[in-house]
């Protein structure tokens, strides 16, 4: 298997305890379940017997998920950005008034850069929200389970 594998360019995925345990004594528990992968850009994340089922052989579970992410994610961010246009045009705001009108050193430049960095931030996150993905893809972790 492991030549034919290797001349093929397979990938052989096996679970790492056996699926399979005969009524006869006189047999060994054993492996039955391979996974046979090629040029597929997924990796395996999780491949288990599942001991839950009365049978002699137990399904195997394997979980695939992407070479980034498992999963999509659950919420996202939702930013009103005509909000974010609107208030950052609002100048005369207790924030932006801290900054100094004569800048006269490295320290005064530092300052004012970290003031209008807070500024916008605070601005953006104000003006932004955060909901469900419901994006219509699911994890095969979350349908395994």
């Amino acid at each position: 298997m492991v030549l034919l594998a290797e001349k093929l360019y397979f990938n052989v995925v096996i679970p790492p305890t056996p699926a399979h345990f005969a009524d006869n004594d006189n047999h060994r528990p054993d492996i039955l379940d391979i996974v046979l992968l090629k040029g597929a850009a997924l990796k395996v994340s999780c491949i288990e017997p599942l001991q839950f089922l009365n049978s002699d052989h137990r399904h195997v579970l394997m979980r695939l998920g992407s070479l980034t992410k498992d999963c999509p994610p659950l919420v996202k961010t939702i930013t009103n950005w005509q909000e974010v246009s609107t208030e950052l045009k609002e100048i005369d705001t207790s924030i932006l008034n801290s900054i100094p009108n004569d800048i006269v050193s490295t320290d005064d430049i530092d300052n004012a850069i970290d003031v209008l960095t807070d500024h916008v931030r605070t601005v953006v996150d104000d003006s932004s929200r955060i909901v469900p993905a419901n994006t219509g893809r699911s994890c095969l972790e979350t349908l395994a389970n």
